[in-house]
């Protein structure tokens, strides 16, 4: 099993949700195309016809336009929910599923809160994939191909200026989201930490006070929150950078476009309405560019998510060889002979153990939290 399969399992069983989602994607990307093609024939023809009633009839239907993008939208939001909903069930359904599977193994290696950040944490942004990642950047990429064709329609050599541009500003946010892409992987391993000394912390509070162990708590707390920020941080300083350039490279463009076209009206070959619907088109050209940045960022936060999800369903399961019940129960006893462990070649936790458990024996292990009161239990699995 896979995040993949989760997905395309979905799809299948709410195939008329696909055909749906094709839906929203074709009318969004259409719909915004059609207001700078209104804009440049209410310039350039009905104005100075100085017809009214045409004119009227013009606004209307382009104020009519923006009310179908809005509910186009409305859907577009409904239908995204739904869609990351379910797609979040049934991968939690699946991770259900191979929990039930798991060798008693994987539950020593891995403490509580790193098993919990993959239930919470990871599906939540696969589930943020779909709402703000996939979907919208699959009409934002339709959008800027349906505005490089009325550019070129409306002047070849302006086409190409804006086509040459173009690269320069994807390879800008390539290298801005790929540097933030190595800062998330790091910042979602240390959400698993974070969120099992919490949990840890909460088991263990009666002995926390009990022994006044107050600093060393929050000392080992503070050290894991440190390495935790720097990297959400790194991540946000990238962040922060992009869409401020963005802003500048679209006021840059459209000063250049009018600057060059006031100082000669036949460079780009273009009319007035030409001109403005233009302008009003290298602006929905650079909007979907920087939300593709955004989407970009979500994808490959999501990306990190999936990577580790998918090593969650690749964690080993029970041998069925060993899953034979043991057949007599009778003087069963657990026995602990010299045991001594480390954890990554650290002091001793557990230093030469030696005690027998006998059949229906009761026994209680009370000390500080980090004495290896747990360690113990899982060396037993």
């Amino acid at each position: 099993m896979s995040v993949i399969k989760c997905i395309l399992d979905y799809f299948k069983k709410h195939f008329v949700v696909f055909l749906f989602s094709i839906f929203i994607i074709v009318s969004v990307t259409i719909l915004s195309l059609v207001p700078p093609q209104l804009l440049k024939i209410i310039v350039d023809d009905i104005i100075p016809s100085k017809d009214l009633s045409k004119l009227l009839k013009y606004a209307l239907f382009y104020m009519l336009i923006f009310v179908s993008i809005g509910l186009i939208n409305f859907l577009k939001e409904i239908l995204l929910v739904v869609v990351s909903q379910g797609v979040g069930k049934k991968i939690r359904l699946e991770m259900l599923n191979k929990i039930n599977r798991m060798s008693f193994v994987i539950f020593s290696k891995y403490d509580s809160g790193d098993l919990e950040a993959y239930f919470s944490n990871d599906v939540d942004e696969i589930n943020t994939l779909i709402t703000s990642g996939v979907i919208s950047m699959l009409i934002d990429s339709f959008k800027m191909i349906g505005i490089i064709v009325s550019i070129f329609i409306f002047s070849y050599m302006f086409g190409i200026i804006t086509l040459a541009i173009i690269p320069f500003i994807i390879l800008f946010t390539m290298l801005i989201r790929k540097r933030m892409y190595k800062a998330q992987l790091s910042n979602r391993k240390l959400e698993g930490s974070v969120n099992n000394l919490v949990l840890e912390n909460i088991d263990n509070i009666v002995t926390i006070k009990t022994f006044r162990i107050y600093d060393k708590v929050n000392a080992k707390y503070d050290e894991v929150l440190k390495n935790h920020f720097k990297t959400n941080q790194k991540a946000n300083t990238y962040d922060a950078l992009f869409s401020p350039v963005m802003q500048i490279i679209k006021t840059i463009l459209i000063v250049l476009i009018i600057t060059l076209s006031t100082a000669n009206m036949n460079l780009f070959g273009m009319s007035v309405g030409m001109l403005v619907s233009s302008i009003d088109l290298i602006t929905n050209l650079l909007s979907p560019i920087e939300n593709l940045g955004m989407e970009l960022q979500t994808i490959q936060k999501s990306l990190a998510a999936i990577q580790r999800i998918n090593e969650f369903f690749k964690l080993e399961d029970d041998d069925k060889k060993n899953k034979q019940m043991i057949g007599n129960y009778n003087d069963l006893e657990l026995v602990f002979d010299n045991v001594s462990f480390a954890y990554d070649n650290s002091e001793n936790v557990i230093d030469h153990f030696n005690y027998t458990i006998h059949q229906n024996n009761r026994l209680v292990l009370k000390g500080r939290s980090g004495s290896g009161k747990s360690t113990l239990f899982k060396l037993a699995y």
